[in-house]
């Protein structure tokens, strides 16, 4: 069995309040724990009060609590930054 793991960290950007839905919807679906990381900001990333307080059009990291395939890294590639 060949391991597609990639990564349990990505950056992202999101500008609209309405992606910010979006994306606590996806981060609330998956099994796994998810932080949302920028400097000393450090917040769960399925509270959507949470992932406000780190003010998300700065780019910040969404960190899974462990490593995840790209069928999950795929759902994010729309706020996704270099």
């Amino acid at each position: 069995m060949i391991n597609k793991m990639k990564s349990n960290k990505i950056k992202l950007r999101i500008e609209k309040v309405a992606d910010v839905y979006k994306f606590i919807e996806l981060t609330s679906s998956l099994l796994c724990n998810t932080r949302a990381i920028r400097n000393t900001s450090n917040v769960d990333a399925k509270s959507i009060l949470g992932v406000l307080s780190i003010n998300p059009d700065i780019w910040f990291y969404l960190v899974f609590d462990e490593f995840v395939d790209d069928k999950i890294l795929d759902q994010f590639k729309e706020w996704e930054v270099e």
